[in-house]
């Protein structure tokens, strides 16, 4: 944006010609000027000491450069101007204005040449100007080059109302212009608005074009709300130097958040994890293409729940391949959509029993430090929801049964998904209640999805966000005819970037903390698993543990998990089959109902005369014309049996039944 580094003060004043920085150029009205004034800010007039130690070059500042190029050239011996120094240079108009001083006190200032100087600093004769001071001694003169008494036709506001707001931000107001200081110094802040009645829009191309920054757009950051909006101009976008996550961080406040990350203004972002005040477990959405960084945000919320002894459960329906850190670190996880589905009904199971419990002992809502809190994370979402998949509408009922009912008994629902139309979530009226009440984080979206979620009423139309790029960075053009071209991708990716729209600021751009190694790792990352920690993760409890049923007692076999899905599946089908004659006529017809695992191994240790091992049992198991099954599932099995006190281990290994 016409370079932020030198409006940042004053100009640069680094040659023969230095002293025409501000005077090279048509200093005209027109939005750039406006931006340059802008940036500028509130001219400074700076008083420049006669002699000054030597510093480093790099440090030198700007005014004070002046004065020593003054000094180097003007009032040296041959100069036009021995005996001088230079003070108070300011840009003024479309020039530059500036106090010549003797050197020594008490003595005039001497006749400067003007055609001499005019040679010196390349400036037209009836350019400049020497003249005495009003009030002032002889001792001092006033310099001006350019025009200094050009003033500007008109003010900074009017020119935003006349040449950026038309097609930029249509109706618009410049109200107020703030510069930053200290570690915040070249921040400047454009604050605008709409008058009453009417809501602020903007196009952000002919923004960044009013503001000569298409070179950078990531530098020009764009929050509005209803009829105001802040325009925020950065030298270099600060969301490009986001630092990585501590375990610290994802510690849960007194309000039930943690920080994830941080807004480009430098504010903590937050993410509520449980609402304290109404004693309710959170719903939670996450969009986000490919390569916008969902997975290590879902690896970041994991990790926070491990760290605040939340219960978790995870879907990873990408095979696994998704958060593959999480193994070991969450209660349950699957990565099947078989395995999703029986996890999504235990979950269910367990909601209503605490429904039941609660509501037996007057409890309306749920309270941090009995039952553990506990949240489902549905990962790749999109796969288990889009149209085609084969379990689409019990899992979409089954998850608007956790949000509807959740919420009070402290079980929440999270569902991370790279959709680009809410009719691959299994519709808008799955969503509907969780986008407007949920914790909901926009990562780099498509088109098609947030016009979806604008449609719908999703997102409130006077929403309006500033699209995520790919990457950050300086954009330019290329010419066929450049040998050099560089045609690799210039500047950082986005991953992590995103919009939290349940927060305070919705449209304010934040990044989340950096999660693990930032290259690709042949297997597991050390980073991720030092951020979830050592400590095993949170379980369910006895009451819970029984109402989630088989289901979770099999957590740890997906295998097993998965014959008992099918043997649910089969019973249900079974239950619903087509009357037959002899149903017709009242007779019922003879089923063997399939048998669960746990069944067939327990039918095995009582037909044997004594104990029996883990591959013996394996062995008779596989042979009862059942579906085979692996050594594991045979091992859970017996846990099971044991814990419900149906068999039980006996010496060196080996199991009988309890008679």
């Amino acid at each position: 944006l016409l370079g932020w580094a030198p409006l940042a003060g004053a100009p640069r004043w680094g040659s023969a010609a230095g002293l025409l920085a501000w005077v090279p150029g048509p200093w005209i009205v027109r939005p750039a000027l406006a931006a340059r004034r802008i940036l500028a800010g509130p001219p400074p007039v700076i008083a420049v000491r006669e002699t000054a130690p030597a510093q480093d070059p790099a440090r030198i500042d700007p005014v004070e450069s002046a004065a020593r190029w003054w000094a180097a050239y003007a009032a040296a011996d041959g100069g036009p101007a021995p005996g001088t120094v230079l003070r108070e240079v300011e840009p003024r108009g479309a020039g530059v204005r500036a106090v010549i001083a003797s050197a020594q006190p008490g003595k005039p200032v001497p006749e400067i040449p003007i055609r001499a100087l005019s040679a010196l600093v390349n400036v037209p004769e009836d350019q400049i100007r020497i003249e005495p001071i009003p009030g002032q001694g002889a001792g001092v003169r006033l310099l001006e080059l350019g025009d200094t008494r050009k003033e500007q036709e008109r003010s900074l506001a009017e020119v935003w109302r006349t040449e950026i707001a038309p097609k930029a931000m249509p109706g618009s107001q410049l109200v107020e212009v703030r510069h930053g200081t200290g570690d915040r110094a070249g921040v400047v802040e454009l604050h605008v608005q709409v008058p009453r009645g009417e809501t602020i829009t903007y196009d952000y191309t002919s923004l960044l074009s009013a503001l000569d920054a298409e070179d950078d757009p990531s530098r020009v950051v764009v929050e509005s709300s209803v009829k105001r909006a802040i325009v925020t101009l950065y030298e270099r976008n600060p969301l490009l130097d986001i630092r990585q996550v501590t375990r610290d961080d994802l510690v849960m406040d007194e309000r039930g958040y943690v920080t994830v990350g941080a807004h480009h203004n430098g504010r903590a972002a937050r993410r509520r994890m449980f609402d304290p005040e109404t004693g309710s477990a959170q719903r939670f959405v996450l969009f986000g293409t490919t390569g916008a960084g969902k997975s290590r945000t879902v690896q970041l919320d994991l990790a926070a729940e491990k760290r605040n002894k939340i219960c978790s459960w995870l879907a990873d329906l990408k095979e696994g391949q998704s958060v593959p850190e999480a193994a070991g670190n969450v209660d349950f996880r699957v990565t099947t959509q078989k395995g999703a589905i029986m996890m999504l009904r235990a979950a269910v199971a367990v909601a209503h029993a605490r429904m039941r419990r609660y509501s037996a002992r007057g409890q309306t809502a749920f309270v941090l430090g009995g039952d553990p809190l506990f949240h489902v994370t549905i990962d790749e979402a999109n796969r288990l929801l889009e149209r085609g998949a084969p379990y689409r509408d019990e899992a979409t009922l089954l998850i608007k049964e956790i949000a509807r009912t959740g919420r009070s008994v402290g079980v929440g629902i999270r569902i991370a998904a790279q959709a680009s139309h809410l009719e691959e979530l299994g519709g808008s009226d799955t969503l509907r209640g969780m986008l407007k009440e949920g914790e909901v984080t926009l990562l780099r979206w498509s088109s098609s999805m947030m016009r979806q979620l604008v449609a719908d009423g999703l997102l409130p139309p006077e929403v309006r966000l500033v699209p995520i790029p790919k990457r950050l960075g300086v954009s330019t053009l290329t010419s066929q005819f450049d040998d050099d071209a560089d045609d690799e991708d210039a500047g950082e990716g986005t991953q992590g970037m995103a919009y939290l729209l349940s927060s305070p600021h919705p449209t304010s751009p934040m990044r989340h903390f950096r999660v693990g190694s930032t290259e690709p790792l042949p297997g597991l990352d050390p980073q991720i698993l030092d951020l979830y920690g050592p400590e095993p993760p949170t379980t369910l409890g006895p009451e819970d543990a029984a109402a989630a049923g088989e289901a979770y007692a099999l957590r740890h076999d997906e295998e097993a998990l998965a014959a008992l899905f099918d043997a649910e599946q089969a019973q249900h089908t079974s239950k619903m089959d087509i009357p037959t004659a002899d149903t017709a006529d009242g007779v019922e017809p003879t089923r063997t109902p399939p048998r669960l695992l746990p069944d067939r191994v327990l039918a095995v240790l009582q037909a044997a005369e004594g104990s029996l091992s883990v591959e013996q049992i394996h062995a008779a198991v596989d042979t009862d014309g059942g579906k085979p099954v692996r050594r594991g599932s045979i091992r859970n099995a017996l846990s099971k049996l044991a814990a419900d006190d149906r068999a039980r281990i006996v010496d060196r290994g080996k199991y009988e039944a309890v008679r």
